[in-house]
């Protein structure tokens, strides 16, 4: 059994990209990694890619983990947006997946702080498709340099950790939508969900708990001003379009029957 790394970015920090990547890869027999802009995100038509340097730093830090790289960089932008380029992201890390393996899948704002040796035993011995890490928030990943963060190999489990269903099976038939954290797969009974509102989504799978053997921290908090503010207008623009609308929403009406609400103009 072997675990895929999955990681998609745009517009990021190297030094985030290289520590991303470089604690996340002792994790990992394998890296795909894309670059990308949605067609949605200001300035995608100008410039569909990152700079250079970014996915250098990707190679880079895959080279100190010795970790192999599957890297995209695309020419035009996603039309599909968040939910195309992910579902890309499964494309090719499939590609090179075996029957058996897992897909770890991780953004680049996150730093791989904690991991059990076992979630490897783990994941090989649970029958289900769908794992569970940990993540928290934070400005500075536990409050250390990143070279220390990459050095330690100590589970730390702060408050305000959240579970992040971010761990699936290899399976052939699985994707995203029709929102970004929406993940399902094609069985022979229909369709299953190893993500998104269980009330919603059936039949909904269980996950194996790893919470206490991989976890990530978070520096989304720390993003500079103007990466925020264009991510920002890219969720506005999303939810104006109904880019990723999840269902239809209904009223009762004056029969006592489900009536569709409108769409908004």
């Amino acid at each position: 059994m072997r675990v895929i790394g999955v990681m998609c970015w745009a517009e990021e920090s190297p030094t985030w990209l290289y520590t991303a990547v470089a604690s996340t890869g002792r994790a990992l027999d394998h890296l795909v990694a894309l670059d990308g802009k949605y067609a949605l995100w200001p300035g995608s038509l100008d410039a569909a890619a990152s700079p250079v340097e970014q996915s250098q730093a990707v190679l880079e830090a895959a080279e100190l983990a010795g970790v192999p790289v599957t890297l995209h960089r695309p020419t035009e932008p996603f039309a599909g947006n968040e939910v195309e380029k992910r579902n890309l992201s499964l494309d090719l890390a499939l590609s090179v997946a075996d029957e058996g393996d897992w897909l770890l899948v991780f953004d680049a704002d996150m730093t791989l702080t904690g991991l059990a040796a076992s979630f490897r035993d783990a994941l090989g011995a649970y029958g289900g498709n769908a794992a569970e890490y940990a993540r928290f928030d934070t400005l500075d990943p536990q409050a250390l340099t990143d070279r220390d963060v990459l050095a330690r190999n100590v589970t730390y489990l702060p408050t305000g950790m959240s579970p992040v269903r971010g761990m699936y099976r290899a399976i052939p038939s699985l994707r995203y939508g029709p929102a970004h954290w929406h993940v399902s797969y094609d069985a022979p009974d229909g369709v299953r969900w190893l993500w998104g509102v269980p009330r919603r989504h059936r039949p909904y799978e269980g996950a194996l708990d790893l919470t206490g053997s991989v976890v990530f921290a978070h520096r989304n908090p720390a993003r500079e001003r103007g990466r925020r503010e264009k991510a920002a207008e890219y969720y506005r623009l999303r939810d104006a379009t109904g880019a990723e609308r999840q269902a239809r929403l209904f009223m009762e009406g004056l029969d006592g029957k489900p009536a569709p609400l409108p769409d908004r103009a």
